[in-house]
């Protein structure tokens, strides 16, 4: 009587370990995906400062220019 429990028991168990094994990978790549999707915006962002920063600074360097030009006529 036991034994017939414990075959019904054991495919069971690996059905649900097996599962249980798969949650947990996806569980963990959708955390590490995440994690480098948060980076790769991070570093996005901070490229996107710099490039504003460096217009700024030639639309500036462009217009000083222009006036310079304008009042050495």
């Amino acid at each position: 009587m036991v034994w017939d429990f414990v075959w019904v028991v054991i495919p069971l168990a690996a059905i649900f370990g097996s599962f249980a094994t798969k949650w947990h990978r996806t569980d963990v790549e959708f955390r590490l995906r995440r994690n480098s999707d948060d980076k790769v915006m991070q570093d996005l962002r901070d490229s996107v400062h710099r490039l504003e920063a460096r217009v700024t600074n030639l639309e500036r360097a462009v217009t000083t220019a222009e006036a310079d030009r304008k009042y050495a006529l």
